[in-house]
C-alpha cells in the first residue's frame, strides 16, 4: 500500500486554505483519504460560506450545509432565485452556526431574523439587501449587532424600529433605504439608544428636520464618521444656527437635499475625504466656496458638485485648495464651460482607484418592484459618477443632447485608451 508524502496535519493545513464552497464539496470526490478530512466534523476549520458560488439549491441541502460547517464566521447568500421553505433554512442559521459574525442576505423574514439575531449571540453584521415585506421583529434582550444594513426596508415602520434599536447598545453602524415612515424623529432614540454610533445612512426616507439633525449631531458628533442623508424628503430647507464640530467625519452625503448656505457654514470637519452635494440647488456658489476654503482640507479626495450653481472660479479655487483631491464631480453644470466638464471627467477616468472610492457614497434609486434584474434601455436612463440612476425626462440633465457629459467622458476616455494602446505599440 502506497504511503501518503504528506501527513494528516500537514494534508489539513493545506486543505483549510481553500475556499469551503464549491472547492471543498467537489475535492471530496478525489480519493478515499481527502472525503474522510473534508467530512469530519471536528477538523472542519471556521470558514466563510458563500452561497453565491454555487447554483441554487433546494431548503434542505442549504441546512445541511450549515450542519457541516457550524464554526462558520461568515455566510453570504444574495442569490436572485426563489428558494421553496426559504424561512426555513435561514432560520437553520440560528440552530447551527452559534460563532457567526457576518451574515449578507438577499431577502429574509421576521421570524428568520428573531430566530438568527437571538441565536447567534456573536453576529455582529447583518446586512439584507431587499427588505420587502420584511419588518423588524421585536428582540426579547439585548443583542451585540454593531452594524445593521436593510436597504429597500419599504415595511420599516418608527415604531418597529426605535423598539429594535433600543436592543442593540452596541450598534455602530445603522444603514436604511427607502424607509418613507422613518423620519429625524429617531434621531431621540440614536442618542439615547446607540450612543456608539459612528455611521448613519437614511437615503430615501421620511422627512427631515434641521432641528432634530442639529440635536443629533451635537450628541454624536464627536464620533460620527459618516453621514447620509441623500434623497431624503425634505420639507422646509436645512440650516444650522450654531457651529458644531465633527472632528472624525470622513464623508458627508446630502444628494437632492434643501441645504442652504448656513448649514455648510456652521460645520466644522477637518478629516474629510468625501462630499457629495448632488442637486443640491439651494446652495449658492459663495456657500460652497467658503465651505471647501473654510479650513485646510488634508484628506479631501473626492467632492461631487452635479448639477449645482458652482461657477469656474469656484472649481479653479477648490481645486489650488485641495491637493489632495483626485475627483472633481461637475456634470451637468451648466455654468461651466465644457472643456472643464471635460477635463474633470477624463481625470476621474485616469485614477481608477481614486475613481472607485466614489462607490461608497452611492445613492441608487430604488424603486419598490419585484427583484428581476433588468437593464433599462440606453435612450431611457443611465447611472452618473456616484451611481445614481438619472431619467432621460429629467430636465436638469438635459439628456439625449450633443452636449451629454456621458458622451463627452466616454469619447474622452476611449481617445485616451487608443492613444495608449498607441504609445504601447510603438514601445514594443
Amino acid at each position: 500500500m502506497k504511503q501518503s508524502v504528506l501527513s494528516d496535519e500537514l494534508e489539513a493545513h493545506v486543505l483549510s486554505m481553500v475556499g469551503a464552497l464549491p472547492d471543498l464539496i467537489r475535492w471530496q470526490l478525489v480519493c478515499k483519504r481527502w472525503r474522510r478530512l473534508l467530512t469530519d466534523p471536528a477538523w472542519l476549520p471556521p470558514t466563510i460560506l458563500d452561497f453565491d458560488r454555487l447554483r441554487p439549491l433546494v431548503a434542505s441541502q442549504y441546512s445541511a450545509l450549515l450542519q457541516r460547517w457550524r464554526s462558520a464566521k461568515s455566510v453570504k447568500m444574495t442569490l436572485q432565485a426563489s428558494i421553496a421553505n426559504e424561512q426555513q433554512w435561514q432560520s437553520d442559521i440560528g440552530v447551527y452556526l452559534t460563532q457567526l459574525r457576518y451574515l449578507q442576505l438577499r431577502t429574509t423574514s421576521a421570524k428568520a431574523l428573531l430566530s438568527i439575531l437571538t441565536q447567534c449571540h456573536d453576529l455582529q453584521t447583518l446586512e439584507v439587501l431587499q427588505c420587502h415585506g420584511v419588518s423588524l421583529p421585536r428582540l426579547p434582550r439585548p443583542i451585540g449587532l454593531k452594524s445593521l444594513q436593510m436597504h429597500s426596508a419599504t415595511h420599516t415602520t418608527p415604531t418597529k424600529l426605535v423598539n429594535f434599536l433600543r436592543k442593540c447598545p452596541s450598534l455602530t453602524s445603522l444603514s436604511l433605504s427607502v424607509a418613507s415612515e422613518v423620519t429625524s424623529a429617531i434621531f431621540a432614540t440614536l442618542t439615547q439608544a446607540c450612543s456608539a454610533l459612528e455611521r448613519l445612512t437614511l437615503s430615501q426616507c421620511g422627512s427631515m428636520s434641521a432641528a432634530h439633525l442639529a440635536s443629533m449631531l451635537d450628541s454624536l458628533g464627536h464620533q460620527l464618521k459618516w453621514l447620509d442623508l441623500s434623497h431624503t424628503v425634505v420639507g422646509a430647507p436645512l440650516s444650522l444656527k450654531r457651529t458644531i464640530q465633527l472632528p472624525y467625519l470622513e464623508g458627508l452625503v446630502m444628494d437632492s437635499t434643501h441645504l442652504q448656505d448656513s448649514f455648510l457654514e456652521h460645520l466644522v470637519c477637518p478629516e474629510l475625504r468625501i462630499v457629495s452635494l448632488q442637486n443640491c440647488r439651494y446652495l449658492s456658489d459663495a456657500g460652497i466656496l467658503a465651505f471647501a476654503l473654510a479650513a485646510p482640507r488634508p484628506a479631501l479626495r473626492t467632492i461631487d458638485l452635479k448639477n449645482t450653481n458652482i461657477t469656474e472660479s469656484t472649481v479653479t479655487a477648490i481645486t489650488r485648495h485641495c491637493p489632495t483631491l483626485t475627483h472633481l464631480g461637475i456634470e451637468s453644470c451648466r455654468g461651466l464651460p465644457r472643456a472643464m466638464r471635460l477635463h474633470h471627467a477624463l481625470q476621474a477616468s485616469h485614477r481608477t482607484s481614486a475613481y472607485e472610492r466614489v462607490s461608497i457614497a452611492t445613492n441608487t434609486v430604488d424603486e419598490e418592484a419585484p427583484p428581476v434584474t433588468t437593464r433599462a434601455p440606453a435612450s431611457r436612463r443611465r447611472r452618473g459618477l456616484l451611481g445614481a440612476v438619472v431619467d432621460e425626462d429629467d430636465g436638469d440633465y438635459e439628456l439625449g443632447t450633443p452636449d451629454d457629459e456621458a458622451t463627452e467622458a466616454s469619447l474622452a476616455l476611449t481617445m485616451a485608451l487608443h492613444h495608449h494602446a498607441r504609445r504601447k505599440h510603438t514601445a514594443h
